[in-house]
């Protein structure tokens, strides 16, 4: 990915949420949230499972499964899951608009040789909820991602 490529992106996102943007409302930041995805057989996803199944999240109600190359949009008023396609980043469809008042976001970071991994687990107020893996790394923007959550977003230590 080109170094020019972190600035597309947020171009490119800022684009296709204001088009979805209610009224007032204002973005404050993303990220790229699934690439590669980590199936629970892997480190990554084993790592995140430890966690869920700690926490006691049912299977039965993780959200958006299956869906890979995701990426999210952050707001004043909610946090928007969107789905990007194309030989390039094109953002495309949205799956997922939570508003900021139902969610809490878990995350810590796996460090290893190379970038290191950055684990996050979605908890909804209706007892859904949705984990992922993404790179600390620059061009997925993942400190900004969990800056513009601001206090959705809690650290965990592990």
């Amino acid at each position: 990915m080109r170094i020019g490529d972190m600035g597309r992106h947020e171009q490119l996102i800022e684009q296709w949420f204001t088009e979805r943007a209610r009224p007032g409302e204002a973005f404050t930041g993303w990220g790229v949230l699934m690439e590669p995805p980590s199936p629970n057989h892997t480190p990554q996803g084993a790592a995140r499972r430890e966690l869920t199944d700690a926490l006691g999240l049912d299977p039965n109600l993780r959200l958006l499964a299956g869906h890979t190359n995701l990426f999210g949009a952050v707001s004043t008023q909610r946090l928007v899951l969107g789905r990007q396609g194309g030989w390039r980043f094109t953002p495309k469809e949205e799956l997922l608009s939570l508003d900021r008042s139902s969610f809490h976001l878990s995350w810590w970071d796996r460090r290893q040789l190379g970038p290191d991994w950055r684990h996050l687990v979605l908890r909804v107020t209706d007892g859904t909820w949705w984990d992922t893996t993404c790179l600390v790394h620059d061009r997925h923007n993942s400190d900004g991602f969990i800056r513009a959550l601001g206090d959705n977003a809690v650290h965990l230590e592990r």
